[in-house]
């Protein structure tokens, strides 16, 4: 899942975001989007909390039900902390550096 600021024709700098595109499930403001090979999704907050979780429950197909959620709720906590180091990483790398703050 990408943010919106990671596409410059959707974003006037990290910090002051104009957005552009709608949620595919709601049609809020987008914040996030994620291109695969059908197209391109995009996500609020709100539908990032519930349809995409729904959605990954709903794709489970397996006759071992328990033993598949376990193990898919194990690699979603995982990928979740590492995606949120990605994202910080590059707020970091976008956020204006101390010493640019205080020039005149």
């Amino acid at each position: 899942m990408a943010a919106i600021s990671d596409r410059p024709e959707h974003c006037e700098g990290f910090w002051n975001e104009t957005i552009t595109q709608e949620c595919s499930f709601c049609g809020r403001p987008s914040t996030a989007f994620w291109t695969g090979k059908s197209g391109t999704i995009e996500v609020c907050p709100k539908c990032a909390e519930t349809v995409l979780v729904s959605l990954i429950v709903d794709s489970i197909r397996s006759p071992e039900y328990r033993t598949t959620v376990e193990r898919l709720l194990e690699k979603v906590r995982t990928r979740f902390w590492y995606a949120l180091a990605d994202r910080l990483a590059k707020i970091v790398q976008i956020a204006p550096k101390e010493s640019e703050l205080t020039q005149d």
